[in-house]
Formats: C-alpha cells, sequence, structure tokens
C-alpha cells in the first residue's frame, strides 16, 4: 500500500500541549480509552525540571555562568524553569548572585513564601487529591513509599481508586513524583521530588 508514496510528501504533525487543567481533565477520561488515544501519538513528553546542561545555557545567556553559581543554582531551584525565572530575575550580576542565591534559598524552606505560592498556583497543588497524596506521602513517610499503601484506605477514604490513580499520574507528569520499579523485588515505589516536598508539603 506505500507503493507510490514519496518519502518526501508534504505532512503534517499536530502538538497538543496541555497545562495543569487540561492535564487533569484529559486524566480523568476514562483510562482505557485515554490509552487508546494516547498510543496513537508519536510521542508523550511529560514536565520535567531542566538539567545541568540546561541550567548552564540558561545561566550563560544571562552572563551569569560561574561553576559554582551553576551548582548553587541547582541545588536552590531543582531545575523548576518557574523557580529558575524568578532566581534569575534577582540575579542582576554574577558577583551578586551568591547572596541572591542565599536568600532565595531561605524562601524556598519558608512554608507559606510568596515563592511557594507562586510554585503551587504554577502547578495547581494548592487542593485536592494530588496535594492529599504528597502530604501523606511526607508525613507518613519522609517522603518515598511502596504504591501498594496509596490507596484510599490508607490516604483518605472519601478518595476512591480512580480518583487516586488519576492523581498519582498527574504527580508524574508534572514531574512532582518518581515511580520507579525495584529490579529484584517488582515492586513499585513513590518518591517525591525534594523541590516539591519543600515548596507544596506543609510541614
Amino acid at each position: 500500500w506505500a507503493e507510490g508514496v514519496s518519502a518526501h510528501e508534504p505532512h503534517v504533525s499536530v502538538f497538543l500541549i496541555f497545562g495543569p487543567q487540561a492535564t487533569t481533565a484529559w486524566l480523568h477520561i476514562a483510562s482505557l480509552k485515554r490509552q487508546e488515544l494516547e498510543s496513537r501519538a508519536n510521542a508523550l513528553v511529560s514536565l520535567q525540571p531542566w538539567n545541568t546542561i540546561a541550567v548552564r545555557q540558561r545561566l550563560l545567556h544571562n552572563d551569569l555562568w560561574a561553576s559554582d553559581i551553576e551548582k548553587q543554582v541547582i541545588d536552590a531551584t531543582g531545575g523548576w524553569a518557574v523557580l529558575l525565572d524568578e532566581l534569575i530575575s534577582r540575579c542582576t550580576t554574577s558577583e551578586k548572585a551568591g547572596k541572591a542565591i542565599e536568600d532565595f534559598q531561605g524562601e524556598v524552606r519558608q512554608a507559606g513564601s510568596k515563592l511557594a505560592r507562586l510554585f503551587n498556583e504554577k502547578l495547581e497543588l494548592n487542593d485536592g487529591a494530588a496535594r492529599r497524596i504528597l502530604q501523606f506521602i511526607s508525613d507518613e513517610f519522609g517522603g518515598s513509599v511502596t504504591t501498594d499503601f496509596l490507596t484510599p484506605e490508607f490516604i483518605d477514604d472519601k478518595l476512591n481508586q480512580d480518583i487516586c490513580d488519576a492523581a498519582l499520574l498527574y504527580l508524574e507528569r508534572m514531574a512532582c513524583i518518581k515511580i520507579q520499579r525495584d529490579e529484584s523485588s517488582g515492586v513499585f515505589s513513590v518518591s517525591v521530588d525534594p523541590i516539591v516536598r519543600e515548596m507544596v508539603v506543609e510541614p
């Protein structure tokens, strides 16, 4: 059936970019239907914090790069773009960056700070099942837990399993958690991103 079709035939690629609200709505589509639709896509890319190379390029672009500054910026922001934007806006010169980063780190650790509110608003984690799950993992298990504990029975009996599953998938796609499989035991575990834990989870 491919005979006569040129490799250079014009084609159109459609990119769908989902923010937090659209992601939430998408994940509440019936699981089998959603998976069938996603299987048709050429690729499914989830949000991720910037890596070291990307942070370095950003600092170079703003004339702020130095090896010590790079490490401090990664430690302070975890590579989260919204935090990078805010921190870089406070660093007027590389000479003054050290003090700006120090002040920034203090604000990251301060519950209810303006910076924490901004981070929560961008990820839309001010309330709901996703936030409840983050709080549960941090309060009860110190930030990491196996998935068999992530059920309404343990988290909140007002939830149901479909809501828990959708919230977990939302948190994974927004890079708030990592879900990993232990190769020896086959057990899946969930760990909360350190910056998310600092800025979202209430002490």
